[in-house]
C-alpha cells in the first residue's frame, strides 16, 4: 500500500497520471480515503504489549514476595501449632514458586491463601506471625497485579481484532482499488512508466490476479478414484466466497489466491470433509494439492 502510494504522489512527471483519466482519479480518491482508514488500523495491529508486560510483570513479582513472605511466617505458625500437613502446604509457597504460576492461577492462589490463613487470624497464637492487617496488605499487592492483567486483557484483544479488521476488511478493499486501477492502465497513453512501475508493484504484491495460487486434484480412499464436484473453502481468506470445485475428472481450476497461508476445507455429500493448510507465495507459484477423502 505504501508503495502505490509512494508512485500516485511521485513528482518526478508519473504523478500526473493519476489525473490523465477521469475513471482512474476518481479511484483514486476513494482508495485515498480507505488507505488512511487501513494504516490506522495496520498501526493498531502491529501494536505491542510489552511495556504493560513488564507493569504487570513487576506487579506480579510484589504480590510474589509479600505473599511468599507471609506464607513463610506461616509456615512457622503451622510448625508451632504442630500442624504438620498445613506446615508442609505452607512450605512450597515461596515468592519463586508463585511467580512461576499461570497469571490466572496466580490470583486464584493468593485468594485461597488469603483466605485459608484469614480463619487462623481469630488464634491469638497467630498473632506474631500474622495478622488481618497483613493480609489485607497482601491482597491490596493482589488487586494491582489483577489491574495490569486487565489493561493487559484489553490491549491484547484490541491488537487481535485489528489484525482480524485488517485481512477481513482492509486487505479486500484496497485490492478492489488497485484491481480497477490496473484495468484502467490502458487509457494512461504517454506514461509508460507510471505503468511498468504500477505493473512491477502489482507483481510484488500479489493481489491474486498473477501466476500463483492452488490446484486441487481429489481422489477416494478407498479405490483411488477421482471425486467429482468436491467444494473448496477458504475459510479465513480475506475475500468472501472464495471457493473451488473439482470437475469430472477431479481436478480445480487454478484458484487464485494473494501471498499468505490459507486453511482448505474440502467438502463433498458422499465423502467425510477434511481440511488443509496451504502456504501461497510468489516463489512457489501454483501449488498443486492432492487430496483423499474417505467416503461416509
Amino acid at each position: 500500500m505504501d508503495a502505490f502510494d509512494a508512485l500516485f504522489r511521485d513528482n518526478n512527471g508519473v504523478g500526473g497520471a493519476v489525473l490523465h483519466n477521469a475513471a482512474f482519479a476518481a479511484e483514486k480518491l476513494l482508495e485515498d480515503a480507505d488507505l488512511v482508514l487501513a494504516k490506522e488500523c495496520a498501526v493498531t495491529a502491529n501494536g505491542s504489549s510489552d511495556g504493560i508486560t513488564l507493569d504487570k510483570d513487576a506487579a506480579k513479582q510484589a504480590a510474589a514476595d509479600a505473599f511468599g513472605e507471609t506464607c513463610g511466617f506461616a509456615h512457622s505458625y503451622f510448625t508451632k501449632k504442630k500442624m504438620g500437613a498445613k506446615a508442609k502446604e505452607y512450605k512450597k509457597y515461596t515468592a519463586p514458586y508463585l511467580f512461576k504460576l499461570k497469571d490466572t492461577d496466580f490470583v486464584s492462589k493468593l485468594a485461597s491463601i488469603n483466605a485459608d490463613l484469614g480463619t487462623y487470624t481469630a488464634d491469638p497464637v497467630s498473632l506474631p506471625f500474622f495478622d488481618a492487617t497483613l493480609l489485607t496488605a497482601d491482597m491490596v499487592l493482589q488487586g494491582t497485579f489483577s489491574g495490569w492483567m486487565g489493561k493487559y486483557a484489553v490491549n491484547e484483544n484490541k491488537i487481535n481484532a485489528a489484525k482480524k479488521l485488517f485481512i477481513t476488511k482492509w486487505m479486500p478493499a484496497m485490492e478492489v482499488h488497485y484491481v480497477i486501477m490496473e484495468g484502467l492502465l490502458g487509457k494512461l497513453s504517454g506514461y509508460s512508466s507510471f505503468v511498468e512501475s504500477y505493473l512491477v508493484i502489482l507483481d510484488m504484491v500479489h493481489t491474486g490476479h498473477r501466476n500463483q495460487g492452488v490446484a486441487i486434484t481429489a481422489t477416494s480412499s478407498v479405490d483411488g478414484s477421482f471425486i467429482k464436484q468436491m467444494e473448496i473453502n477458504f475459510d479465513d481468506y480475506p475475500v468472501v466466497n472464495k471457493i473451488g470445485h473439482t470437475n469430472n475428472m477431479g481436478v480445480s481450476d487454478t484458484i487464485r489466491l494473494i501471498t499468505g497461508q490459507w486453511n482448505m476445507v474440502f467438502l463433498h455429500p458422499l465423502f467425510h470433509s477434511k481440511s488443509q493448510k496451504v502456504i501461497v507465495s510468489r516463489k512457489l507459484g501454483v501449488i498443486h494439492v492432492d487430496v483423499v477423502l474417505t467416503p461416509l
